[in-house]
């Protein structure tokens, strides 16, 4: 059993639809972006010349990223790159750029107000998580426990 983000095209592997993810951009409430987007919203030209942190390159998180942001900016700059998702939000929250980060990884810090979610010109950028198992294989009892716990557990 693994999980996946994004398509999966082996015939090997049985994938099964199981979360979708928002990812949001964020900025701490004092970078000026953010300042900005209390009274407008913030366009496509602005986000292009924004210093972002990123995650390294290779990293599936990452690869997300630049899926759903490079159509609409069409190219931008990782000024920053950092080994975890953690880090980023951290960062990003000491006001050392914006970032583009799962709701789910930044809403601790959201909650806290010491992150806020842009708002911008952008649709709501998605990305897809699937779980895949090899398509001859049938799931033990403790898999299939497990793979029902992580469904339940899905935010609605």
């Amino acid at each position: 059993l693994g999980f996946i983000e994004g398509p999966c095209h082996s015939r090997e592997v049985r994938v099964t639809p199981w979360l979708e993810d928002l990812l949001v951009i964020v900025a701490a409430p004092s970078h000026p972006i953010a300042r900005a987007a209390r009274t407008k919203r913030i366009g496509v030209t602005t986000l292009r010349a924004a210093t972002w942190l990123m995650r390294e390159l290779g990293s599936g998180t990452r690869d997300a990223v630049e899926q759903v942001l490079l159509p609409h900016l069409h190219h931008f700059q990782a000024d920053m790159t950092l080994g975890s998702s953690e880090a980023i939000k951290y960062a990003t929250a000491k006001g050392l750029g914006i970032s583009c980060l799962s709701r789910y990884v930044v809403a601790d810090l959201v909650a806290a107000k010491e992150l806020i979610v842009l708002n911008t010109t952008l649709p709501p950028l998605r990305r897809r998580f699937a779980f895949v198992q090899r398509s001859d294989r049938q799931l033990s009892t403790a898999l299939q426990k497990f793979v029902n716990l992580c469904k339940a557990l899905v935010p609605t």
